[in-house]
């Protein structure tokens, strides 16, 4: 198994505008540089990178039709108002280019997927709400779950934990997509396996909430997400530490041994707020964050 060297009972030292559809109708008289111009934002929109192009896609869905129920929050009003044109124009805008019709300069291909988000997402007021989580009392091995249960909270749900180990959770041997080894004991996943189990729960609760597997996203992403008040999951290391990569390899990733799963709910000056479910509420440097974030292979999950 490649967690056997994981060690989780262990403590490692502490370490420390939404755009709308474009509807400009070709006719006489317009100014053909406001339509390009127009069009180069369209595109923009398109190439934007591909994890924020899943989020677009999964939110643009019926799923976000009615609001999140156990929150109590109307999410689906102000998403469908800020991100379906958004979704719309970047749909529009891929026809084009692949048409042929547009080409995008580099220097609108270069707008950060930060500032899409801050534009596009709708204030809650979730990362008020993150409370803490201890896995020593609760599953040793599970940090994965226990973050997951921490943003469930958050968002107004009463999660059984281990409810959802018992019917969400596909352990596998597979830490890429599923999970591997034991949340009780030593084991662990990576976003992809916990977004299908956070999925499953959401699904059987009735919500139109779903988790998001933004891996790859980079970290002034992350803060646009907490600005907006959504907390996120993000894969570190125990005590943020170096990763402790094994050599083991499933779907391309690589496991590290002192793998730990924790959430980020603020960010200010430079430190970043983090309810770890080894150590509780703590503050840490947010640029060793950023480092460790990137180093672990940049993946996070974000619940929407």
């Amino acid at each position: 198994m490649p967690v056997a060297t994981r060690g989780k009972h262990g403590k490692a030292p502490d370490g420390g505008q939404s755009y709308g559809k474009h509807a400009a109708d070709v006719r006489i008289g317009i100014d053909f540089t406001q339509v390009a111009i127009s069009l180069l934002l369209l595109a923009a929109l398109a190439i934007i990178p591909f994890s924020f192009n899943r989020m677009l896609v999964a939110m643009d869905s019926q799923a976000f039709a009615d609001a999140t129920k156990p929150a109590g929050a109307v999410l689906s009003e102000a998403t469908q108002t800020a991100v379906k044109p958004l979704a719309a124009a970047a749909a529009e805008a891929t026809e084009l280019v692949k048409a042929g019709a547009i080409h995008a300069p580099s220097a609108v291909e270069a707008i950060p997927e930060a500032e899409v988000l801050r534009a596009a997402l709708p204030a809650v007021g979730y990362t008020e709400r993150v409370g803490e989580k201890r896995q020593a009392s609760l599953m040793d091995g599970g940090c994965e779950l226990v973050s997951l249960a921490i943003v469930l909270d958050a968002l107004g749900f009463n999660p059984d934990i281990h409810g959802i180990v018992e019917d969400h959770l596909v352990i596998d041997g597979h830490f890429a997509t599923g999970y591997t080894g034991d949340p009780y004991h030593l084991g662990g996943g990576y976003p992809a396996g916990i977004a299908d189990a956070a999925n499953g729960y959401l699904a059987a609760q009735g919500s139109s909430v779903r988790a998001h597997d933004i891996t790859g996203a980079a970290f002034d992403s992350l803060e646009a997400y907490v600005q907006k008040g959504y907390p996120v999951m993000v894969w570190a290391t125990m005590g943020f530490a170096d990763p402790l990569f094994t050599g083991s390899f499933d779907g391309g990733l690589e496991w590290y041994s002192n793998e730990h799963c924790v959430v980020l709910y603020g960010v200010e000056g430079g430190k970043v707020l983090v309810s770890d479910p080894m150590d509780g509420l703590v503050e840490r440097d947010a640029d060793r964050f950023a480092e460790i974030y990137g180093a672990c292979g940049s993946m996070a999950m974000v619940l929407l």
